[in-house]
């Protein structure tokens, strides 16, 4: 038997109660052709307290194979280090001999993507 006090009707479920709350926690994608990239893809710099902020945050890095560039921001961090999946101002972009010198630091950056 259905227990009504656990029961929503979809029409009364909210749209924001839907969505997923952080985005690259399984997946993200590149800014400039959208290719998703799973988060196993991003490299991540260790959590540093930033007073602009006011509390710890990531410095986060995805390499796109696609537009041959590398994706740069910050988010936020909870009370374990993990990110919070949402940005901290704009995307910045590494590109030319920036890529290069980043995949040659990190290899393991190139090559993870999820179809």
């Amino acid at each position: 038997m259905l227990n009504a006090k656990r029961f929503a009707p979809l029409p009364t479920v909210a749209l924001g109660d839907c969505r997923q709350q952080r985005p690259t926690s399984r997946r993200c994608e590149c800014g400039g052709c959208g290719k998703t990239f799973l988060a196993t893809a991003i490299i991540d710099a260790m959590p540093a307290f930033d007073d602009r902020a006011g509390g710890y945050t990531i410095l986060r890095h995805l390499h796109c194979d696609f537009c041959n560039h590398v994706e740069v921001w910050t988010e936020g961090v909870d009370l374990d280090g993990r990110p919070s999946g949402v940005p901290l101002g704009p995307r910045g972009r590494l590109t030319g001999t920036l890529v290069e010198k980043f995949l040659a630091r990190y290899p393991e950056a190139a090559g993870v993507e999820m179809c």
